[in-house]
């Protein structure tokens, strides 16, 4: 189960964009992100990632350091 962070919206942007832009410590964003189709969630996505994610080193989320990190657009 995720943690109860009391910001369900947070929760599901950070399950969802996990789940979409995890990619390898160190690849940039765009280069890992380039070929993935848009889909009706992107929109909101971007909106939502700018202002829930923290920015960590390249752009990375900082809860979510353990092998992948999560773009930022």
């Amino acid at each position: 189960m995720p943690r109860k962070n009391g910001n369900a919206a947070v929760q599901f942007v950070q399950n969802t964009v996990r789940r979409n832009s995890a990619h390898p410590v160190g690849r940039p964003c765009r280069t890992a992100n380039a070929s993935k189709s848009q889909n009706l969630e992107q929109p909101l996505l971007y909106k939502a990632k700018a202002i829930a994610l923290p920015r960590g080193p390249g752009g990375c989320n900082l809860a979510d350091m353990e092998g992948s990190c999560v773009c930022r657009f």
